[in-house]
């Protein structure tokens, strides 16, 4: 269970590090994970899984029952950062100009103000994603695979956590972490097992791969490294991979 126990944003705190170095990169994020283990009820694991997503920019998916603090957590990384945050709860009748903004027309100007939906926000909480109805998962889609949104014919970006000066520091960071293609190859080697084994009936992806590599690469990063071992290849393996996956009907479960 996650819950909070009063927190404070740091967001100008490492604002004179110079975030140059792998050494330097992992003291910036592991202030950020002692910052959020110190008022956060839940595993230091969930915790580095959470701002290694961050780090490798991507998205993060949290399962559970109802009330055991998965918003609770992302709020908070949203204000240790010093970003904004919004929660969305995706409903049946959910419009995709809920999430986007709309176009509203100003009699002032004679022309339409464009007003942002929170999909806007640093860092977005979208509940349930699941009952929303198609257009709004697309609109949803659109913002996480492409960091942007469309309205009323008119393309515009998201202001991503990205937008956080030391955030974005830590991810040309992250970046620059060598993937030897001896590790490309394992992961690579990794994900086409899942293809073949016996009561899988869809295996990863190569986007999984490519996931996976970006993790490994944070993780390296968050341990002072600018080179991926094995070790950060098998530790985030099976977080990133695990929903990927698809057992057939004869393995006697759903969804891996």
């Amino acid at each position: 269970m996650v819950r909070a126990t009063g927190i404070e944003s740091n967001g100008g705190a490492d604002e004179d590090i110079a975030i140059d170095t792998p050494a330097m990169s992992a003291v910036v994020i592991g202030d950020i994970i002692d910052a959020l283990a110190g008022v956060l009820s839940c595993s230091r694991e969930v915790i580095e899984l959470a701002v290694m997503t961050l780090v490798a920019g991507g998205h993060l998916l949290l399962e559970d029952v109802p009330g055991v603090g998965k918003t609770t957590l992302a709020r908070a990384l949203g204000h240790v950062m010093g970003g904004s945050s919004r929660r969305i709860q995706f409903t049946p009748d959910l419009l995709p100009s809920d999430l986007t903004g709309v176009s509203v027309y100003s009699q002032a100007t004679g022309s339409f103000d464009f007003h942002p939906g929170p999909l806007f926000a640093n860092i977005v909480i979208a509940d349930e994603v699941n009952r929303a109805n198609p257009k709004a998962q697309s609109a949803m889609l659109e913002a996480m695979g492409e960091g942007r949104i469309s309205v009323d014919g008119h393309t515009h970006g998201l202001r991503q956590i990205r937008s956080i000066e030391r955030v974005r520091d830590i991810r040309a960071a992250c970046r620059t972490v060598t993937l030897a293609p001896e590790m490309a190859s394992y992961i690579v080697a990794l994900s086409a097992a899942t293809r073949d084994a016996q009561g899988v009936r869809f295996g990863v992806s190569p986007r999984g791969s490519l996931n996976v590599a970006a993790m490994a690469r944070a993780r390296a990063l968050m341990q002072g490294r600018d080179f991926v071992i094995a070790d950060d290849v098998r530790s985030v393996v099976v977080p990133v991979l695990a929903h990927r996956g698809c057992a057939s009907v004869d393995a006697g479960c759903g969804s891996a």
